[in-house]
């Protein structure tokens, strides 16, 4: 091989530089060809002299016979540059660094996977349990990706009473009045009647072995709850209960007969714990009970495990749930005070004394209260002198206010006795919360809490909103007074604001995580609004559904009896299929729907999947049930602690709905 001194390509010297062109004069070196010679023979040999006017002068190329002459005759064609002088440099092309290619493959990589991550096609996102609907006066089960089962003759309300099991497979139910029903479709059996009369629905354990009713006591005719095991069909019964309040976790249970908490073990019965005390709410976190317990003084956060009660709060005001399990606490800052002391008689007359007679045995708190975010099992601290405003109505969060109030010195014989007084006319008592509302104070309303963390809302929040929703980082509310809806976004540690829109009526809304805000009015029929924009002008509003993944579905259309069903995904309007009247949505990518036959009476069942075709499920189908809603207790989580009054010890009212209507 042998370099070029134009270019500096390394070639065999056969044929013109495959770089520039130059013909080379030096005979072709066939030394690698050839045995080594035993002795170098001294000195290399030198390279032709040349001439820079060689270049410039073009020769017609030769015809070449051999294929290789005939490569190098057409690279012999090609324009000749001419070659710089010496006393310039030589601007060689440098080989690509081996860090620079492998950046360069790593973008490539990263590229493609974007676009066939952002091309491929989306895993439709399914429900996990079955929709029901009534055939020839049967209920069915329709299991997603599975063909229709018969479940029972169907009777007025029984989709009240339906119980979906952890295996999405098993079914129970309640018959109005008359037994108790489990049916295991996996097993290919008959449905199995437990012949017994149930006061409320029946719910499966977390494992799903038991069933559990709340029937009577055989003997004493008290209401109990009632254990059944499905794979033997032993039933026995645990213990007393009032109404629903019971807790399972797999292998305890927490039953409360509204004067005493009970602590069972699933498995064989046995009594574990007990305490006697109001108790107003109870959780369960792995093998650990929390429960609130009220008392005439003040009410407390207690946690049991292993037999043993710790405290964890004291001196709480007000306890706050959702059905996700959310909790927020507010407790008492400050000792109790004489209510005499705090109220001035503004009545000049003999009820305005009779009444100041009544609230000297009253003590009030002051209003400082502490907020606390209680996350299944740790408390987290939010801060002194704030309160809940309003809870998230759809998900997780709350709307935080910041509250001022004089102190004690400050408010003594201020309170207005004239403001209790239609209270007690009306009632014929005086609450402490009426007393301890009247306490002067200033709001404002500065944050949101999303589980557990507290995020700064900005300066021209509206300050009384109605309802909100949280959805990923989005802030929705519902300004009635204003009729406004304000939208913000979260932002590091603040709200920032997005947009605010204007309707006219009372309305409902919507917002995903994306950020799209969907609104329309409670009419039955009108616009439905994406981002301040009409995206339908006759939606039957009453029949719209919106998923927690984000999708809306509707009707829309001025037909006398079917319309056109909608959805609507990530700002993208879809029509899912005509001759609708009834429909169940269940995901983003999943729904259920009645069409009607030409002649308007018949109806048939189709299940539609996002980016496929509808399926015909059944024909003739009478009735489409609404999605299963899975049966939990519901507890008095207002705490209602007992405070002493003219008539002895009495129940205290809610003091934030009184305070929110003092503050509306």
């Amino acid at each position: 091989m042998q370099q070029c001194p134009f270019c500096g390509t390394q070639w065999n010297g056969s044929g013109p530089c495959p770089g520039c062109g130059l013909e080379s004069k030096t005979p072709r070196d066939d030394a690698m060809f050839r045995p080594p010679e035993k002795e170098n023979s001294g000195e290399k040999e030198s390279l032709p002299e040349f001439k820079v006017e060689e270049l410039l002068r073009w020769e017609p190329s030769q015809n070449v016979s051999s294929e290789a002459g005939e490569e190098a005759a057409k690279e012999e064609q090609a324009p000749v540059i001419p070659e710089k002088s010496e006393e310039e440099p030589r601007v060689l092309k440098k080989p690509w660094k081996r860090w620079q290619k492998l950046t360069i493959a790593v973008v490539a990589v990263v590229v493609a996977v974007a676009l066939v991550v952002r091309l491929w096609p989306q895993t439709p996102v399914l429900p996990q349990t079955p929709a029901f609907f009534v055939q020839d006066d049967t209920l069915m089960a329709l299991p997603v990706n599975g063909d229709p089962q018969k479940i029972t003759e169907y009777a007025p309300d029984i989709e009240d009473s339906l119980q979906v099991g952890p295996d999405q497979k098993s079914i129970a139910w309640s018959e109005p009045g008359v037994s108790v029903v489990k049916f295991l479709p996996a097993e290919g059996e008959e449905a199995k009647v437990w012949d017994k009369r149930a006061a409320d629905s029946p719910r499966f354990s977390q494992d799903g072995k038991y069933l559990y009713f709340c029937m009577e006591n055989e003997e004493t005719g008290d209401p109990a709850l009632w254990q059944y095991e499905i794979a033997s069909g032993k039933e026995r019964m645990i213990g007393p209960l009032y109404w629903n309040y019971f807790l399972e976790n797999g292998t305890l249970l927490a039953v409360y007969d509204g004067t005493n908490l009970t602590v069972y073990e699933v498995d064989t019965g046995e009594e574990k714990w007990s305490l006697e005390g109001d108790v107003r709410w109870m959780k369960f976190s792995d093998d650990r009970l929390y429960f609130a317990q009220a008392g005439k003084e003040a009410a407390q956060l207690c946690c049991w495990q292993d037999g043993q009660v710790e405290v964890l709060l004291e001196d709480l005001e007000c306890l706050y749930t959702r059905e996700d399990g959310e909790v927020y606490i507010q407790c008492y800052q400050d000792d109790l005070v004489p209510a005499a002391d705090m109220v001035k008689n503004d009545i000049d007359n003999a009820d305005g004394h009779e009444l100041m007679g009544l609230l000297e045995d009253m003590e009030i708190h002051s209003p400082g209260r502490t907020l606390y975010f209680f996350d299944g099992a740790e408390l987290h601290p939010l801060g002194e002198n704030q309160r809940l405003y309003v809870l998230s109505y759809i998900n997780r969060g709350a709307a935080i206010c910041s509250m001022e109030y004089p102190s004690v010195e400050e408010a003594k014989g201020t309170l207005s006795l004239n403001k209790l007084y239609d209270l007690w006319v009306e009632q014929g008592r005086i609450l402490q919360s009426q007393v301890e509302a009247l306490w002067p104070y200033e709001a404002s309303l500065d944050y949101v809490a999303v589980e557990g963390k507290l995020f700064h809302l900005p300066e021209d929040v509206p300050q009384t909103p109605y309802r909100m929703q949280i959805e990923g980082d989005w802030i929705c509310l519902d300004v009635q007074e204003e009729n406004i809806i304000w939208l913000g976004k979260i932002e590091g540690e603040s709200v920032v604001s997005q947009n605010t829109f204007a309707f006219q009526e009372t309305m409902n809304f919507h917002v995903t995580s994306e950020g799209n805000l969907y609104y329309w009015s409670a009419s039955s029929m009108g616009p439905l609004f994406e981002n301040g924009i009409p995206i339908a002008t006759q939606a039957h509003l009453q029949s719209l559904q919106c998923t927690e993944d984000g999708a809306v579905y509707f009707l829309e259309g001025n037909s006398a009896f079917a319309f056109t069903l909608n959805r609507v995904y990530e700002g993208k309007k879809e029509e899912v299929a005509e001759k609708v009247k009834k429909f169940t949505a269940y995901t983003r990518d999943y729904v259920t729907y009645l069409q009607y036959w030409e002649d308007e009476e018949n109806q048939d069942l189709f299940t539609y999947t996002a980016g496929k075709r509808p399926v015909l499920v059944a024909e003739g189908v009478a009735d489409l049930l609404p999605a299963i809603q899975q049966d939990t207790p519901e507890f008095d989580v207002e705490l209602a602690m007992s405070y002493k009054g003219p008539e002895g010890y009495i129940d205290m009212d809610s003091w934030l709905a009184t305070w929110m209507e003092e503050l509306q």
